[in-house]
């Protein structure tokens, strides 16, 4: 499997080849260490430490984030980028002023005239909260994780009712939901897992679901890749359950 990107120290870093969206700019809103309300099993970043939680002096100001992109920008060639993304060292919306965050990197972007997409790719986690969902309706695309049999494949560092959350995303206009297969020590791809996760995909109706699978060295060893044909057969049973707005990402 590829190595995906490490834990990093920048604020911008990039660009980098995604699967998803091509030549991005990542942003990282977190301190230089994982910190996520996820422990998903196939993380390519480690695991979260639940003894070490950042202070609030650990995350880059609003200051900095802006200025690293404004350099960012200003150095890029036209055409050059596809997106940029919002991802980095974990769950960016736990950055303590992430709603002032995202208006300066929206203004910003804009300083610069540039139409380049901006992308969060999230956990949903923090969607609990009515003023972040606000928020995230900001972006042109919201990613939100769901994964098949996620309670033991995501493991949420708190409580997480992933029920209470269908209305919740139901409410996003520009949602797209990520979902990663794969077998092993621990799968998510059996049939019976798949028949519930496309229900609630029919239920929660997203603008598209990105299916894709294994592609980096995982926090739990023992995880393996599905082929090219089984994804496909994954996104042939969604749509046969009354969704066909799905995406192999390969």
């Amino acid at each position: 499997m590829k190595s995906g990107h490490e834990l990093t120290d920048e604020t911008v870093y990039g660009p980098v080849v995604s699967r998803r969206y091509g030549s991005s700019l990542g942003i990282n809103l977190l301190p230089s260490k994982k910190y996520c309300s996820f422990n998903c099993v196939y993380c390519q970043l480690g695991w979260n430490d639940s003894h070490d939680h950042p202070t609030v002096d650990e995350f880059p100001s609003l200051e900095k984030i802006i200025n690293s992109l404004s350099l960012r920008l200003a150095a890029l060639r036209p055409g050059t980028l596809d997106h940029i993304v919002l991802s980095g060292n974990g769950e960016p919306t736990l950055h303590p002023h992430f709603k002032a965050v995202v208006e300066g990197i929206f203004t910003e972007v804009r300083r610069h005239s540039t139409k380049i997409p901006v992308v969060i790719l999230t956990s949903g986690a923090t969607l609990i909260n009515p003023s972040m969902v606000e928020v995230l309706q900001k972006f042109d695309e919201c990613a939100v994780k769901w994964d098949a049999r996620c309670r033991q494949v995501n493991l949420p560092v708190q409580p997480f009712d992933s029920n209470s959350m269908l209305a919740i995303l139901r409410s996003l206009p520009n949602l797209v939901l990520q979902s990663c297969f794969f077998k092993g020590k621990i799968e998510n791809c059996r049939k019976p897992w798949v028949k519930a996760w496309c229900e609630e995909v029919v239920s929660i109706g997203p603008k598209r679901v990105d299916i894709y699978t294994l592609a980096r060295a995982t926090s739990l060893q023992g995880l393996i890749p599905l082929q090219s044909q089984e994804l496909h057969d994954i996104a042939n049973t969604l749509t046969a359950a009354g969704f066909d707005r799905a995406k192999i990402v390969e």
